[in-house]
């Protein structure tokens, strides 16, 4: 779904959007209250496809994997998880697991450049490797495995 307001009451106009091969336009009748929203029924956001997204006075473009990379995240046994080539603002939620049990979340936003970095309390479990995972509201995903020690039998 798209919107957008402050147009003039019953402005016409044409909403483009483009990811990857996809493209898809429709012509756009603002509202008495100068708003329009737009359905693109069977268009599906693949994040790594990029996104560009036009209207009379507005452009939204997210690149692609190719052009700004991969998502990735990182994380160290004390807690520390730093993410990159997230895209900008874009709302992160982070988890841990140890096992089949979720042992800490935290939700951040990506900042300007993609990044972001934060803190999880988690276990000091010496036998069990944790895998972390960053999932951002706009289809941007990534994860990572803190490798633990193998326990030995004494």
């Amino acid at each position: 779904m798209i919107a957008g307001a402050g147009y003039t009451a019953g402005a016409k106009f044409v909403v483009t959007y483009r990811s990857g091969s996809t493209v898809a336009r429709r012509r756009v009748v603002a509202t008495l209250a100068g708003r329009y929203r737009v359905v693109l029924r069977g268009v599906t956001f693949t994040r790594c496809h990029g996104l560009r997204l036009t209207a009379p006075g507005v452009s939204v473009r997210v690149a692609s994997c190719a052009a700004g990379g991969h998502p990735a995240v990182t994380a160290q046994p004390g807690g520390l998880v730093s993410g990159s080539a997230f895209v900008p603002d874009e709302r992160v939620a982070l988890s841990a697991r140890a096992g089949d049990l979720v042992v800490a979340r935290a939700s951040v936003r990506a900042g300007r450049g993609g990044t972001f970095s934060d803190r999880l309390s988690l276990p000091r479990a010496a036998c069990t490797d944790i895998d972390v995972r960053a999932v951002g509201a706009l289809g941007s995903t990534a994860s990572y495995t803190i490798a633990m020690a193998a326990c030995r039998k004494p």
